[in-house]
């Protein structure tokens, strides 16, 4: 297994079980996070504080990533996942494309590409960001 693929399916385990501490571990001190759409969440959060604050916004979204496949090189790693969301009765489901872009073994940039933005955005425009 490819060193970039181990780190990003370590990414996937310690975000499903909320350790931040490994993920501290697994990102660099400037890593940059691009979440896509028009929605409350979407935009370019910079630095670990930011990113960690995005994952602690708003929890009325019940929220799972199953990763489908990691695919590697040097520099970058891809995740083929299914995402599972709900928000009270409306639920979501979609495959999305993570990519990140590794330096010296750590994550520095992360994007993600939702298969239906539109779903995505009509689900996260339902809760409140906060």
């Amino acid at each position: 297994m490819h060193a970039n693929e181990e780190l990003l399916r370590r990414e996937y385990e310690a975000f499903a079980a909320a350790d931040l501490g490994t993920l501290a571990d697994i990102f660099t001190d400037d890593i940059v996070y691009h979440i896509p759409g028009r929605n409350p969440l979407s935009g370019t959060y910079v630095g670990k504080d930011e990113v960690f604050s995005l994952f602690r916004r708003d929890r009325t979204v019940s929220f799972e990533s199953e990763l489908h496949d990691v695919i590697a090189n040097d520099t970058h790693a891809v995740a083929l996942t299914f995402v599972n969301a709900r928000v009270g009765d409306i639920r979501y489901s979609d495959l999305t494309v993570h990519v990140v872009h590794v330096e010296d073994g750590r994550i520095s940039e992360a994007w993600f590409f939702p298969g239906d933005q539109f779903a995505a955005d009509e689900l996260w425009s339902l809760s409140s960001g906060e």
